[in-house]
């Protein structure tokens, strides 16, 4: 199914804090605590790393949803406020509140191609700037100047644990300069590119799929 990117799942043995980068992407969650009681929520998008503590002895379940998928979170709510099924059998039921939009995923696209303005995300797209950009926040609430400054951080991430070179990584995503990469991460993910480099668990969190 196209709109769904990843079903998975999590145990936790011991309490734990867990970071998660920003991935443009939104997920239902299912918890249940050592005690069996179950919780859910929809994540949002944020603009940095998200710190949570998990207890121990936590089940954790969710489905991560493409960026271009729209969450009928109203709907959805009245369902599980009413629902008797267990965690699994909601997860599968999830799917049924959300949409794929495939004109908001071109869009998204366009907006991931490093070096490209709004305008020419607009023209590629045959559409007017403002138009695009009206659409863009009524559709997930964020501008494509959100956007396009995720996927470049992101991409520029990924390219950093790569080849490990800063400044190249800098003019390869077309950051004006290495303190404009460094400003950037920071922001996006609370680590200076060096730290990025080292990091090994928190590249494995980003190869995973995501917006870009």
């Amino acid at each position: 199914m196209k709109h769904a990117l990843e079903h998975w799942r999590y145990f936790s043995n011991k309490d734990e804090l867990i970071e998660i980068p920003p991935d443009g992407c939104s997920d239902i969650i299912f918890t249940i605590n050592n005690n069996g009681k179950i919780d859910w929520h929809i994540t949002e998008l944020p603009e940095t790393c998200d710190s949570v503590i998990i207890s121990k002895a936590t089940y954790i379940e969710g489905i991560r949803f493409h960026p271009a998928v729209k969450i009928n979170r109203y709907a959805m709510l009245e369902y599980m406020q009413n629902s008797k099924h267990p965690a699994d059998e909601a997860i599968k039921t999830a799917r049924e509140f959300v949409e794929f939009d495939e004109n908001l995923h071109q869009a998204l696209l366009a907006f991931g191609e490093v070096g490209l303005g709004i305008k020419q995300c607009a023209a590629n797209l045959g559409v007017g700037v403002r138009s695009l950009q009206r659409y863009t926040l009524a559709k997930t609430g964020k501008s494509p100047k959100y956007w396009r400054q995720l996927a470049r951080a992101r991409i520029a991430a990924r390219i950093l644990f790569a080849n490990r070179q800063i400044s190249e990584t800098a003019y390869i995503c077309n950051y004006s300069d290495q303190s404009h990469l460094t400003r950037a991460m920071v922001k996006w993910f609370g680590r200076t590119p060096k730290q990025i480099v080292d990091d090994v668990a928190f590249n494995k969190l980003m190869l995973g799929d995501a917006y870009f």
